[in-house]
């Protein structure tokens, strides 16, 4: 019997639904857990960082070669993101993926506010922050259908999630029979889940 290469999922511990989505939605997508997998392996090998300790890990003094080697992979990570097609939004939950291998509400945010620098003289220069709103992973059935906002999809999201990454172990008859519910709602759930992803 041949062993697949199955790669365990990253941790979301994100409390609001719709944020929770967005993350694994796009964190679950097939190239980017090969990615986060992938740069993990070249950034820090198979230590993780402690979430709470990335901005230390960031921030950490080092000497010319290591910053350069750690911009070097820290850049590769901009680039990835910006490859998967997603917002910068999305940059942190990714770092924080590769890094620690759990996102937390602190490492996603559905909007930027950052100082737009115009290369002008600093007695020219605004000191408002300017908003930057993320485009939304979620598909349009997530939004108004009908005039109803549909709570089912996001109220089921962690539960679809933990069911896709359990399929990659087990089958849907012992899924279903390990959370008391019949085969075709774990399986659609699954397979809905999974569509979702592309």
């Amino acid at each position: 019997m041949s062993m697949r290469n199955i790669k365990e999922p990253i941790d979301i511990d994100i409390e609001d639904n719709g944020k929770y989505a967005d993350v694994a939605l796009y964190i679950d997508r097939e190239s980017v857990i090969n990615d986060i997998y992938v740069l993990r392996k070249e950034w820090i090998g198979s230590s993780l960082v402690n979430n709470r300790e990335i901005i230390a890990f960031i921030n950490r003094d080092r000497n010319s070669q290591e910053a350069t080697r750690f911009w070097e992979y820290y850049l590769k990570a901009r680039k990835l993101v910006i490859e998967h097609g997603v917002a910068e939004t999305f940059f942190q939950p990714f770092v924080s993926a590769v890094l620690s291998g759990q996102i937390t509400d602190n490492d996603y945010s559905a909007i930027l506010k950052e100082f737009i620098n115009y290369h002008l003289p600093e007695e020219y220069q605004f000191n408002h922050k300017v908003v930057l709103s993320s485009d939304r992973v979620r598909k349009p059935d997530w939004k108004k259908i009908r005039g109803k906002l549909d709570t089912k999809a996001k109220a089921t999201i962690k539960r679809d999630r933990l069911w896709y990454w359990e399929h990659k172990h087990s089958g849907y008859k012992s899924i279903a029979k390990k959370y008391d519910q019949d085969m075709f709602t774990v399986r659609s759930s699954i397979v809905s889940y999974q569509s979702r992803l592309k």
